[in-house]
Formats: structure tokens, C-alpha cells, sequence
């Protein structure tokens, strides 16, 4: 990954936020780029999205789907929060393109 989407990556997420809570549900919000964007047009409108997070309602990680190009044309990004509504309304407030929101769960895989 090249360095300027691993700042894209961890400014994405604020990392004063990253320890994730065993005890709070964790969702997964898709969102389809109309077309695919730069690094730093995601990263600004990923600050949107930071800036409106809560101590409830928080953004833990953030993975990207890269074109040949390297532009971003998907982004997934795991959320905790008590519900999927909440996730919605700020990133509708933040105008973040949103394919859905789906309830989730981590899986070690050493343990299958």
C-alpha cells in the first residue's frame, strides 16, 4: 500500500478511536463510488464523516477496493454503534455515498 493511502487509511479511521469494545454491535457500511476517486477526495470526505462520530456511534476500520489506477472505488468500514440507523444518519448528514449497512461479526480464523 503506498504511503499516501496509508494516511488516507489511518486519518480515515482517527485512531484515538481504535480500540474496539467486545460488548457494542458491530456493523459494516458499504459505499459505491459513483466513480472512482483519489485518495485525498476520500480522505476529505472521510473527515466529514470523523468529525460527526460520538463515543457511541464509532468508526473503527476502514478497508478500500483500489482500481488499477489506484483509485478508490469501494470502501468498507466497520463500525460499532447500537444500531444501524445511527451509522446512517451521519453518514447521510456527512453526504457519504452509502450502499447499506449490515450487522457483522469478527472471526478469529484460528479458531475454525
Amino acid at each position: 500500500m503506498n504511503s499516501c493511502l496509508q494516511g488516507f487509511v489511518r486519518g480515515f479511521t482517527d485512531e484515538r478511536r481504535l480500540i474496539s469494545r467486545v460488548d457494542v454491535p458491530k456493523f459494516l457500511a458499504v459505499h459505491d463510488m459513483a466513480e472512482p476517486v483519489s485518495v485525498e477526495v476520500a480522505s476529505a470526505m472521510g473527515k466529514k464523516v470523523r468529525d460527526l462520530t460520538t463515543q457511541e456511534v464509532r468508526l473503527i476500520n476502514t478497508w478500500v477496493q483500489l482500481t488499477e489506477e489506484g483509485l478508490i472505488e469501494r470502501i468498507y468500514c466497520c463500525w460499532e454503534s447500537p444500531d444501524a440507523e445511527s451509522i446512517r444518519r451521519i453518514l447521510n448528514e456527512a453526504q457519504f455515498p452509502l450502499g447499506g449497512v449490515y450487522p457483522m461479526a469478527e472471526v478469529d480464523p484460528s479458531t475454525l
